[in-house]
């Protein structure tokens, strides 16, 4: 219950989700004063119960004095001080229904601030959904393999292309879209792109705009590396309508896939959708006993 690893964060009229590695966040009417931190699962239990459209949340702060000794360095004794302790509890009201949570202790979360803009697209979010379905069903769960964890995408001019593989199954799709005039590469983390997909399924008819931020990190001076160069650290962020999603990329080396992409291919076989899907419909009884399926042309 005290592991702030998943958060709601609430202040100056924004209401945060996050698990420090994906952010999710959009505007809220509120009148909360300061910052308000709730355990995501506790929130949820609560959400889900809830019937109705306005959603009141009252902040009540107490505090407590309690004596305590202190070491004084000045007197070379212990000295008496007073200590106040603050805790806060959060009151969810809709209809109702009603929720009383302790807010977790108030410490410092570091909100998400403004990066370098390296690419900005903008899709339907049907299209970005669409991409993302024929691609990202391949991503590995392997954690031993943590370059494949995610979705690779290549940010080119005139294209996006976004890979994911598992070392078994490949699939890569290319986006013509007018895109920045340096390529610029990153891999999203499987968990980001199960959140955007989320996202994407909830406002289809939206605009869903892709920005791709980045920040040169210099590390510190050491005596093993007196000279330490600066790399560049992506992000990725997504907004649809009034949600936006925040991921980070993963520091890994994707391999290169292009060598697995035949150059010179001696057969090429063009037949409609409908027909290969009839095709693979009337093997799929015998695909449970053999799992293979072979193409003779």
């Amino acid at each position: 219950v005290e592991n702030p690893l998943c958060l709601v964060v609430i202040e100056n009229g924004r209401a945060y989700a996050t698990n420090y590695d994906e952010w999710r966040f959009r505007d809220v009417e509120t009148q909360c004063a300061g910052r308000v931190l709730l355990p995501v699962h506790e929130v949820l239990k609560g959400v889900k119960a809830l019937r109705g459209d306005v959603v009141e949340l009252d902040t009540e702060v107490t505090e407590t004095s309690r004596q305590t000794t202190v070491w004084d360095p000045h007197l070379k004794a212990m000295a008496p001080i007073t200590v106040v302790d603050k805790s806060a509890r959060t009151t969810i009201r809709c209809g109702t229904f009603k929720l009383d949570l302790k807010n977790l202790p108030v410490f410092d979360v570091e909100l998400p601030t403004p990066w370098d803009v390296e690419a900005r697209l903008f899709f339907t979010a049907e299209t970005l959904g669409a991409i993302l379905h024929r691609t990202c069903y391949c991503m590995s769960t392997d954690e031993t393999r943590p370059s494949l964890n995610g979705a690779f995408l290549r940010f080119e001019s005139d294209a996006l292309t976004i890979v994911a593989t598992d070392g078994h199954r490949f699939a890569v799709t290319r986006q013509d879209v007018e895109g920045p005039e340096t390529s610029h590469d990153m891999i999203v983390g499987m968990k980001g792109v199960w959140e955007i997909e989320r996202m994407l399924k909830a406002n289809k008819k939206a605009v869903a705009w892709l920005a791709l931020e980045s920040k040169t990190v210099t590390p510190d001076k050491t005596t093993a590396n007196p000279d330490p160069k600066p790399w560049k650290t992506y992000r990725l962020r997504v907004t649809v309508g009034p949600d936006e999603v925040l991921t980070r990329g993963l520091d890994e080396l994707y391999p290169d896939y292009t060598r697995v992409i035949p150059k010179r291919c001696p057969v090429r076989v063009d037949c409609a959708v409908s027909d290969l899907e009839a095709g693979m419909d009337a093997m799929r009884p015998w695909l449970s006993a053999t799992r293979m399926v072979t193409f003779t042309v």
